[in-house]
């Protein structure tokens, strides 16, 4: 069952998507990126850099989910979507600065950086990534039989 415009729109602002956020164009991509019974829980807009600086930077928005993550920058002609399965992710780091932040989300493909003016968002992203990955059993807390 897909989200309702309104529900959709009301989830971001719960999780800290302002109404500027809310009329960029990789909000709009969001529902159509995502699968129908897929539950947004975490989002962070802003300025990233993806690897190395021969890598690709622009504007775009990472989105948490509760299967995923996904990159997604929105352009007139193009749209760059990449997924991260939280199996590769090996951490995070978030720093705040004045009214800004920076969140970098290292992981065993290449660490994504992101400065976003959205802390609200920032602290609902990384706490949703801490979550989901402090959450998973590493292999020294596994008892052997």
């Amino acid at each position: 069952m897909k989200q309702e415009p309104k529900d959709f729109k009301s989830t971001l602002r719960i999780l800290g998507a302002d109404e500027f956020d809310l009329l960029l164009p990789e909000t709009k991509v969001i529902a159509k990126s995502t699968h129908p019974d897929e539950v947004i829980v975490g989002i962070v807009y802003g300025r990233y850099k993806q690897g190395n600086a021969e890598h690709t930077s622009g504007r775009g928005v990472l989105v948490a989910t509760d299967r995923r993550i996904l990159l997604l920058d929105k352009k007139p002609i193009f749209l760059k979507c990449d997924e991260l399965s939280y199996n590769v992710v090996s951490g995070i780091n978030y720093s705040k600065a004045g009214i800004g932040g920076t969140i970098t989300l290292h992981s065993r493909t290449g660490d994504i950086t992101i400065r976003t003016y959205n802390v609200k968002c920032g602290d609902t992203f990384v706490k949703a990534i801490e979550k989901r990955c402090l959450n998973k059993p590493t292999e020294a807390s596994v008892q052997p039989i």
